[in-house]
Formats: structure tokens, sequence, C-alpha cells
């Protein structure tokens, strides 16, 4: 059993479906439903009952759950007190996924002997943590979804330098529909995230530099997934230029300021620690530098 994905069955219980449990925890529906069975499996037992309308625990499933709520609490308790007596540490929560953040990067260059504990999330569950003092820093998708300037009225922000992404289909695609466009109203766009808020951004972003609509969205588990989809004319992707592969054959579409895998480093400057505050420090020097 691995301790660190528990949160997933807990999230299934809590909300009665594999499906808004999955998008809650940023894996795909396939992925959560493969983590219960193979739960269940190692078990010996059935914890949930499934049906049309979601699902529910059974008698076994909610005695597992009270007691691996427990054993859950004990082991973070246990985290906690290792990583304060393991040396100087950020706390990061990050939305989405990330090839590099180079900020980050130059940052422990200079200080090697600070260390990011690491953190992924869905992006209200981690300002919540922000909120509540369990982690330091955020390092969020600069877009903004509804409600957003509320949720972070209690907070600072710093804009990082975003990087300029492609959308890319493969030159079947582009001959069988003739224009970007055609392309965008007959594929769907494979996405590697299942944040209803990107995809109202990627939507939004489309229409407004090609002026169409999304046919449909699917989301899939890896870059590399992502990219045999892609190649083999089932779908097209936005995606950062670093991640194409000097040797593909893709169909590659420069982005404008449209798309941008732009980010935002988020604080509480109440409550910042001192590696933090050298963090934050740090990279509001770097960009008055430039």
């Amino acid at each position: 059993m691995d301790i660190d994905k528990i949160n997933y069955f807990f999230t299934a219980a809590e909300l009665c479906n594999f499906t808004k449990a999955a998008q809650k925890c940023q894996i795909t529906q396939a992925a959560m439903s493969k983590y219960i069975n193979s739960l269940e499996t190692e078990l010996e037992c059935k914890l949930f009952y499934r049906n049309n309308k979601g699902c529910t625990l059974t008698e076994k499933g909610k005695a597992f759950y009270d007691k691996m709520q427990t054993l859950s609490a004990m082991y973070e308790d246990v985290k906690s007190d290792l990583r304060v007596t393991s040396g100087p540490r950020i706390r990061t929560g990050i939305e989405g996924e990330h090839h590099s953040i180079p900020e980050f990067q130059l940052f422990q260059a200079n200080n090697p002997e600070i260390v990011f504990d690491i953190s992924f999330g869905e992006r209200d569950a981690l300002v919540e943590d922000l909120g509540d003092g369990k982690l330091d820093v955020l390092l969020l998708l600069n877009i903004r979804p509804e409600g957003d300037d509320a949720q972070m009225k209690p907070f600072r922000t710093i804009d990082l330098p975003g990087e300029k992404e492609c959308l890319i289909c493969s030159e079947t695609a582009m001959m069988r529909f003739g224009s970007v466009e055609g392309v965008i109203k007959s594929l769907p766009m494979i996405t590697k995230t299942d944040d209803p808020a990107y995809h109202r951004y990627a939507k939004a972003g489309l229409k407004s530099r090609f002026g169409v609509d999304i046919g449909d969205i699917r989301t899939i588990d890896s870059i590399a997934n992502q990219q045999l989809v892609v190649n083999l004319s089932k779908g097209f992707a936005i995606v950062p230029r670093f991640e194409i592969p000097e040797d593909s054959t893709f169909y590659i579409v420069p982005m404008d300021e449209v798309f941008m895998t732009a980010l935002k480093l988020v604080y509480d400057p109440h409550h910042l620690s001192k590696e933090a505050k050298k963090l934050t420090s740090f990279i509001r020097k770097i960009f008055s530098a430039k």
C-alpha cells in the first residue's frame, strides 16, 4: 500500500464518486479506478458499492476509512517531525505539471542548504493549506478562475515569466482538415490535466486566437502518451516548446501571449518562514535586475 496515495481513497469515500474524486486529486478517472481496485485486491475485500450514480462505502470500507484516517494523521505527524530535524525547508504547493522551474533551480543553486518540500494538488486545496499554515508558498498557474480574486485577497503574489506554448497536431490531421481551425473543430484537445479551470482557460484562449470552439477535451496521463495520441491524428495539444522533441514530425503552430505557461508565486506575508522569506526576496531581486 502506498500511504502517500491513500488520499485518493479518502476523496472517493467523501465525494461518493470516482470521477469527481479523480478530478479533485488531479489524476485520470482510469487511474483512480485502478488504484481503488488494487487496494481492494490487496485487502481482499470490497471497499465500495458501485452504482450508476456513484459509490458508497461498504461496512468494511467504513472501518478501513476510520482506521486509515488515524494512521494517516500519525504518518503526517511523523513526516512533520522528521522535516523539522532534517534541515531548512520550504513547504511548496504546486499546481499543474512542469518540466522545470528556473527560478527555483537558481535559488537552490545559490542556497544549497535549503530544500523544497514539494506537494502537488488542486488549486483550491493548495490555497486552503497555505491559509492554514501547512504550506509556505504556492506555485500556481497564472490564470484567474471565477472567485480567484477573493480567494487570493489575504496573500501576496509574484508573477513569474511564462514559457510560450505551441499548438501541435499531426501533418496528416492538417492535410485532412485543411487548417488549424479545422483541426480544432474536428479533433479533441489532448491535455494532461483534469482541472476545469484550465479547460475553461484553454477554450477561451483558442476561441480568442482562432475564432473557433473546441470540439472536445480529453485528459491523458503523461507527456509521452499525449504526444502519441497527437501523432496518431486522434487529437491536438497545447504544449510548452521545450516538450516538443527536436526530431518530431508534428505540425507546430507557435502561440502568442494568449497561451503561455505563466506562473505566480503566492505567499502569506504574515506567516512567512525564514527560508520562504529568503526565496521571495531572491525572486524579486532577480526580476528587478532584469
